[in-house]
């Protein structure tokens, strides 16, 4: 049997998590309690790696102290930890100041898959990639018959999933993007995003800030002939914990169709969050409300 392609699998963790600390929530985003697991360990726990794979995390120190990836290192010890020098203007800076910061040329230059730190999977999408690695990019999606753009959206021919067009909030069918973006060449991602900031090609997020999205990266590289190919995830295989109401959603449904020690305790008058874990303490948080970006 053929070794597996050797992946680099990269966590970006650009956002301060706005929203949930506009609700009162004091850890932050990425090491929030959900059922008694950090957020983050709910994605790196999802990701079924080969020993060949690289793992590596982008963090800003201000915003993430070292001291909370203490857990998360003593169960990934191989999970390269790469800080930012500061608060970035979207995915596509984050990811190439990650990039920039390996130190090891051979793991840049490798296949690179894009997980976000608030979404993981049922099944398993770095094999999945893989099997596509060696002559396409690829980026995973789900059906998504919303009528409200929440996420990035493509086009794409049925007979050879090619991807024709991409667009960032703006729903050009409902092919929705899950977040979890991969580049056969991680040196021409660092050149594409490069290029992006460059050009100063921002994109609208849903507080009305341009950011420089990895969707843009995509659009640019479609149009300059690269072939991306659309690999469907089922809607129940990919759990998005973005937002308090979208976590408040997990809960609930962990909650009704889970296993019982998945259970949060009883829940207090009204309709109150119990899913968060706040400095060791469970909680009951202020009533549901938000929504938004992956990086709120």
């Amino acid at each position: 049997m053929a070794s597996p392609t050797p992946l680099t699998v990269m966590v970006p963790l650009g956002g301060i998590g706005s929203r949930f600390q506009k609700e009162g929530y004091a850890s932050p985003k990425p090491f929030i309690n959900v059922l008694g697991k950090p957020m983050l360990m709910w994605v790196l726990d999802s990701l079924r790696l080969e020993p060949c794979d690289e793992l590596v995390v982008v963090y800003d120190p201000k915003f993430l102290p070292t001291k909370y990836f203490e857990a998360t290192t003593a169960k990934y010890p191989r999970m390269r930890l790469v800080e930012l020098p500061g608060p970035t203007r979207g995915a596509a800076e984050t990811v190439l100041a990650g990039l920039r910061g390996l130190p090891d040329e051979a793991v840049r230059s490798r296949p690179v898959m894009l997980v976000d730190g608030d979404s993981f999977y049922g099944e398993d999408i770095v094999g999945k990639y893989r099997e596509h690695c060696a002559t396409n990019n690829g980026v995973f999606y789900f059906k998504d018959a919303q009528p409200e753009p929440m996420y990035s959206y493509i086009q794409f021919d049925d007979g050879d999933m090619l991807i024709r067009e991409v667009k960032e909030k703006v729903k050009i069918s409902d092919n929705a993007n899950s977040g979890c973006y991969c580049f056969r060449d991680g040196d021409e991602l660092m050149e594409q995003c490069q290029a992006l900031l460059d050009a100063g090609d921002t994109q609208l997020s849903q507080d009305r800030v341009g950011e420089y999205y990895t969707s843009g990266v995509i659009a640019a590289m479609i149009e300059l002939g690269r072939p991306f190919r659309a690999i469907e995830i089922r809607r129940d295989q990919f759990h998005v914990l973005g937002t308090p109401a979208q976590v408040e959603e997990f809960c609930r449904r962990r909650r009704d169709h889970g296993k019982e020690e998945d259970r949060p305790p009883q829940q207090q008058q009204g309709r109150r969050r119990v899913c968060f874990q706040l400095e060791g303490t469970l909680v009951a948080a202020a009533a549901a409300g938000g929504g938004g970006d992956g990086r709120g």
